[in-house]
């Protein structure tokens, strides 16, 4: 009998954490459902936005790392890159080897690239030095207000202007290609174009 009653207690007290444990999952998946038809109703996730083509260059002004006066200004008429690079991106560093190609491509050389890294000190080292042969390189706080006069959502962010007015704009240097003649264009390494967003996507 007591080996009974021992086996009774058993059995309810495994009863009774049971139905704890399906109500905990019952609560848990009701509060999952009620985050899915929030962002649900938040509709979908939306992507960098760039400036359209045919639209004017914004207004600017800053410093290179190297002390150099930049500003829409200094970029001149004629065809021009601007890359926006953040050292944390894994997209932005493996298109430095296309953006270095376009940029040593590009009638006019360093004058007429312009690679802003949104970051300070040894970050922005890092990735400015592989890119000071061939671009004019802003970070620090020029950085962050022509990263505001162009209004990037994300990174990596590429325009290509001429005559004061964007060309083409997206996340992978081969946008800049409409700069550079047929016969000019070096062989991009055709990684996929899908960019890093703020935060996160910064």
């Amino acid at each position: 009998m007591p080996f009974l009653t021992a086996a009774v207690i058993v059995v309810g007290v495994l009863c009774v954490l049971d139905l704890l444990l399906t109500v905990a999952v019952i609560r848990r998946l009701r509060e999952h459902g009620t985050r899915l038809a929030a962002l649900d109703a938040l509709g979908p996730p939306i992507g960098p936005t760039f400036l359209p083509a045919g639209s004017a260059v914004p207004e600017f002004s800053g410093r290179t790392v190297d002390g150099e006066p930049v500003s829409r200004a200094t970029l001149g008429d004629g065809p021009g890159a601007i890359a926006f690079l953040r050292p944390d991106c894994q997209p932005c560093r493996d298109r430095v080897p296309d953006l270095r190609s376009f940029a040593a491509a590009l009638p006019g050389g360093r004058a007429r690239v312009l690679v802003v890294v949104t970051a300070d000190g040894d970050a922005a080292g890092g990735m400015g030095d592989d890119l000071r042969e061939v671009a004019q390189v802003v970070s620090g706080p020029s950085a962050a207000a022509i990263v505001a006069a162009f209004e990037v959502s994300g990174f990596p962010t590429f325009y290509a202007f001429e005559a004061g007015e964007i060309r083409a704009a997206g996340a992978d240097p081969r946008h800049l290609a409409v700069l550079v003649r047929p016969e000019e264009r070096p062989r991009a390494s055709g990684r996929a174009t899908t960019p890093s967003t703020r935060s996160a996507g910064t």
